[in-house]
């Protein structure tokens, strides 16, 4: 979780106020129906995402994530770095851009030139592309 950013979901933690027994109840449940499996790191068991769980995780953390570069960008705060984009999952970004170029909205074009700036190659090429197609479309603000 740790790894994919995933402790930054409004979400992590949601089950503080279950029963060891209950968490161990809904895991079980999640893993008998293939959300997630169990990998073994040495002699540690770790509980990992399967292909068919990542897949839901990937749109809930892609949708929060838009939700809080939307409240960054209502602040009109254009001071606020936006490195934190840079320090979550590949997919995670990648299905964020995918998102905001499908919006063709040009209130995001600020936030992504900023970023721009700061983000690793192939992110940059996809944040330009992103750029373009909303320059070209301008579905509105």
């Amino acid at each position: 979780m740790l790894e994919l950013g995933l402790d930054q979901s409004p979400v992590f933690g949601a089950l503080g106020d279950l029963s060891p027994e209950l968490i161990t109840a809904r895991i079980d449940w999640l893993i008998i129906n293939g959300y997630l499996a169990i990998e073994y790191d040495y002699r540690l068991p770790l509980l990992i995402y399967t292909r068919k769980g990542w897949e839901i995780e990937r749109k809930t953390f892609t949708a929060e994530m838009l939700m809080k570069l939307d409240q960054q960008i209502s602040r009109s705060d254009s001071l606020e770095s936006f490195e934190w984009l840079n320090e979550i999952n590949r997919q995670v970004i990648m299905g964020l851009l995918d998102v905001i170029e499908a919006s063709a909205n040009s209130k995001y074009l600020p936030a992504l030139s900023s970023w721009s700036s700061i983000a690793v190659r192939k992110v940059r090429q996809r944040i330009e592309k992103v750029v373009s197609f909303i320059s070209d479309h301008d579905g509105g603000s």
